[in-house]
């Protein structure tokens, strides 16, 4: 069911016939899920053109009209928000919504000054939300077409009143009702006026103030607490699990929660503080005339405890919290950008400490947002200038020593702090989005890499590459795969896709369907680092796995804590029942690959078996541990005078290169 036949608005008048849309993006491959998307919402009414680059949409505005423009934020060396600037007026498109991969606050607000209808994160899209997005946005444009059709109309009756008033000021009898006529159209020409702003200020939905109006406020209250010298604070807060309660509740329900938040919201805070609703499910406080830190926490305090409280929905008991970050006008927060910029870094941090709490920016916070802002920007730089390269971790089967395949690990070396590890960059880029852009580089380069070993060995050399929760939310996972198998020529089975237990928390149902058609296509799906997350037996049974990877943490401690020896011979037994292939991470000793090799069906990867490698030395490496030749030692048996313990007798080096 449409938004519309739901409810949520009324259709626009320019949807009688169909959408006429233009979807300006330099990715075919966003061109082509942005598409897919759209003939999912509208179907048959639809006009779809698309235009892959900047010239070409400069010379396309004024020569064709569209309903709706699509614009990606980031074209080439140019930004979307540029060529919005750089055409005629005359010519501006009146609807028109920035797609990105960035969820950038600060470009989020330059969008806005422009007149963007909407502003919507690629990795964020799906079909309801964009056509939400798209419906809002024809809706809102079509009555402020029609309240500017209305305003003309009044102001054509007052051209006609006040030239019959100067023709018939002599007749003092026509000249009170002239007059009259007069007020009256005035008068409606106020009411108009007033409508119009409403329209351009106010949520349709809350009717609280928009995030236009509130940019205004809160550039005002700035400006009159420097003057009259008394604290202000910028609460940002988020309803937690507001996406589950629409997903599984619906959409009218959805609407319904965020129309009875802003009524609690309004109704606990102080006549003093202003509330807004930014978008979606976040909403703002502007707090002012503080005299401590803790006027503003009483404020945020009452805040939670109001939206705590169940919410009665049509027979619905729902039950949500709010989250709050707070940023106080100070030094390191004096703009409107920095105000919102500081609270959005503490609604996170807000969010990580469990939700349902409130957390100020401090100076450790400002800080690590400086140091967040700065990673973002160099991410986008390395990608670019060639700055990441892959290493190699080569795995073997424990019982014979043969090659399995490797893991390929995302490396950045960059040109003035060096080599970064990736459990600083990493989480960055996820939170960014900017890891789909870099998981596509390693996909291609890994499997161009397997390529040429294959054909340098005369065998598979398979490969092992991590995917993100963020690729599965993105809805096109399976289709750049497949493409980049196509391009390089690598076979299917010669690619493992591996997978994180967190990303089956999010929608296993979703990551399940996706799952399948990758082994459809002929790749493998392993469990990384298992025993860490989330996943129970029933998803592990439920997915249509290969391999299960035991997590180095059990693996280090295996031989001294009988716990995590447990937890590694569980998993063994555990892959053995199930028909996949268990691989044992961080394997280090010798001592420790002994005690593997005495398990059934295990393979093993780490340092004592071969450190992560640039490709020539990962090649040297297989040039001599895939000879036909060559076997693993004995195994090493336990030496009963040493009370059982591994004897430590010289044996012989497990791998040529150790």
């Amino acid at each position: 069911m449409s938004l519309a036949q739901q409810g949520a608005f009324e259709p626009s008048p320019r949807e009688a016939r169909p959408l006429k849309i233009l979807i300006i993006d330099d990715d075919e491959v966003d061109y082509r899920a942005t598409r897919r998307m759209l003939i999912e919402i509208f179907g048959a009414d639809i006009s779809l053109d698309w235009i892959p680059d900047w010239n070409t949409a400069t010379r396309a505005f004024g020569q064709t009209n569209y309903d709706v423009y699509l614009i990606d934020y980031f074209l080439g060396g140019r930004t979307g928000l540029e060529l919005i600037e750089s055409c005629d007026p005359s010519d501006k498109p009146s609807v028109f919504i920035f797609l990105t991969g960035h969820d950038d606050r600060q470009i989020d607000v330059a969008a806005t000054n422009a007149g963007a209808s909407g502003y919507l994160v690629k990795s964020d899209i799906n079909a309801s939300t964009l056509e939400r997005s798209i419906r809002y946005a024809l809706y809102m444009a079509g009555k402020k077409e029609a309240l500017q059709r209305e305003t003309l109309a009044v102001k054509a009756a007052k051209d006609v009143v006040e030239r019959q008033s100067k023709m018939h000021a002599k007749l003092a009898g026509d000249l009170s009702a002239t007059q009259e006529k007069l007020r009256a159209a005035l008068k409606s020409a106020e009411e108009s006026e007033q409508k119009y702003r409403n329209l351009a200020q106010y949520d349709l939905l809350t009717e609280l103030p928009n995030r236009v109006l509130f940019m205004s406020q809160l550039e005002n209250m700035i400006e009159h607490s420097h003057r009259s010298e008394k604290s202000m604070a910028l609460l940002l807060l988020d309803l937690d699990r507001f996406k589950s309660i629409n997903d599984s509740l619906g959409h009218p329900i959805g609407d319904r929660l965020l129309m009875q938040v802003a009524k609690r919201l309004t109704g606990c805070i102080r006549k003093t503080d202003t509330a807004a609703r930014l978008g979606g499910d976040e909403f703002a406080v502007i707090a002012t005339n503080l005299q401590s830190h803790k006027d503003t926490a009483i404020v945020a305090q009452h805040i939670i405890e109001a939206l705590a409280a169940p919410f009665e929905i049509e027979g619905h008991e729902v039950n949500t919290s709010a989250s709050v970050g707070i940023a106080i006008l100070n030094e390191d927060s004096d703009t409107v950008e920095t105000l919102l910029k500081n609270a959005d870094a503490a609604l996170y941090k807000a969010k990580d400490a469990g939700r349902g709490v409130y957390h100020f920016f401090d100076a450790a916070l400002n800080k690590q947002v400086r140091t967040l802002s700065l990673l973002k920007r160099e991410l986008c730089d390395a990608l670019l200038q060639d700055q990441f390269f892959l290493e190699y971790q080569p795995q073997i089967e424990t019982s014979t020593g043969r090659v399995t395949g490797v893991e390929a690990l995302v490396r950045w070396q960059h040109p003035t702090r060096g080599r970064v590890p990736p459990c600083d960059f990493i989480p960055t880029a996820e939170s960014t989005g900017q890891i789909a852009a870099m998981s596509e580089w390693i996909l291609r380069e890994a499997c161009k890499q397997s390529v040429q070993w294959a054909a340098m060995f005369g065998r598979s050399i398979p490969v092992a590459v991590n995917l993100s929760a963020i690729q599965f939310k993105r809805g096109r996972l399976v289709e750049t795969i497949s493409t980049i198998l196509s391009g390089t020529g690598l076979p299917p089975a010669s690619l493992t896709l591996e997978i994180t237990e967190t990303v089956m928390i999010h929608d296993v149902d979703e990551v399940e369907m996706q799952l399948r058609k990758l082994v459809t296509l002929g790749a493998k799906i392993a469990i990384d680092d298992f025993g860490t997350g989330y996943s129970s037996l029933a998803h592990v049974r439920q997915l249509p796995i290969d391999q299960i990877k035991v997590d180095r943490s059990f693996v280090t401690d295996m031989l001294v804590n009988h716990r995590d020896a447990a937890v590694v011979e569980a998993v063994i037994a555990l892959g053995r029942n199930l028909g996949v292939t268990v691989v044992a991470e961080g394997v280090e000793t010798r001592e420790q690959m002994e005690y593997l090799r005495a398990m059934p069906s295990i393979d093993a990867q780490g340092y004592f078996i071969a450190k992560p490698m640039r490709p020539p030395q990962c090649q040297t490496w297989l040039s001599k541990n895939l000879r036909p030749d060559f076997t693993l030692p004995a195994p090493v048996i336990a030496d009963p005078s040493a009370g059982g313990q591994v004897s430590s007798q010289p044996q012989q080096r497990f791998l040529a290169h150790r």
